[in-house]
């Protein structure tokens, strides 16, 4: 594989072609959504996940298998790298994220940090400030948000077998021009997102399977934590990105 980053210019026409790209239903008047505006993350998160998770399994090269995300170009993509060094202190991952769009490659480095940017203090076991580091698409830069590792399986081994990553809402707001004009009920556009790894190629599509399956059980009965599964199906008022795949 060749890895590169390509000119601005490719990134914006990519951009543009995401609208070529998206479903009809991307461009109809929607209602605000009835899952924004966002919890917080706490919420959403299992509490035996926060207990259990073990930052170091999450250390390695891992597969997305299926995902809605805030980079534009997504529905023209397939076959992610997402490669994480987590620090020797376990103060945050590095994430160097590999896209496959089309005929180009290219490497997006981000960062996972246990320290929350709007107050100074550590995060709950399981969630994260993320930034991209540094991108040709300049205005992702200027956006965080929080994300929290909401499932994942261990198998034993020294890295997890599957794990999901989600968020939702970014600091500062999305611009309402990304939702086309179907705004949530608190008048704003927000990024709703989903990230599906796998440790193992071979595990692709059981392992997507499963994880679906773990999103569509989670709810106040089953897993004590909110409902999430709408993340994959949501493409109401108010949601960006619209797709999932």
């Amino acid at each position: 594989m060749t890895l590169l980053n390509p000119p601005l210019g490719q990134v914006v026409a990519y951009f543009s072609l995401l609208f070529l790209a998206s479903s009809p239903s991307s461009f109809v008047d929607a209602d605000p959504s009835p899952n924004l505006p966002c919890k917080s993350m706490q919420e959403y998160l299992p509490p035996i996940i926060q207990e259990t998770y073990d930052i170091n399994k999450h250390n390695g090269t891992w597969f997305e298998v299926a995902f809605r995300d805030l980079y534009p170009w997504g529905p023209l993509c397939d076959c992610q790298q997402s490669i994480k060094y987590v620090a020797p202190d376990h103060s945050y991952i590095d994430d160097y994220f590999v896209f496959t769009c089309g005929l180009l490659s290219y490497i997006s480095p981000q960062r996972e940090n246990r320290t929350n940017a709007s107050s100074g203090l550590e995060h709950p076991n399981g969630i994260m400030d993320m930034y991209v580091l540094d991108s040709d698409f300049n205005a992702i830069t200027n956006y965080e948000w929080n994300t929290e590792f909401i499932g994942f399986k261990d198998d034993g081994q020294e890295q997890y077998k599957w794990v999901i990553e989600y968020q939702c809402g970014t600091r500062p707001d999305l611009p309402t021009a990304e939702c086309r004009g179907d705004l949530d009920s608190e008048g704003k556009c927000v990024f709703t997102g989903v990230q599906m790894f796998v440790r193992d190629l071979e595990d692709l599509e059981e392992g997507k399977q499963e994880m679906i399956a773990y999103l569509r059980s989670l709810g106040p009965d089953f897993s004590d934590s909110a409902e999430v599964a709408w993340v994959m199906d949501d493409f109401s008022g108010g949601t960006f990105p619209r797709f999932f795949q």
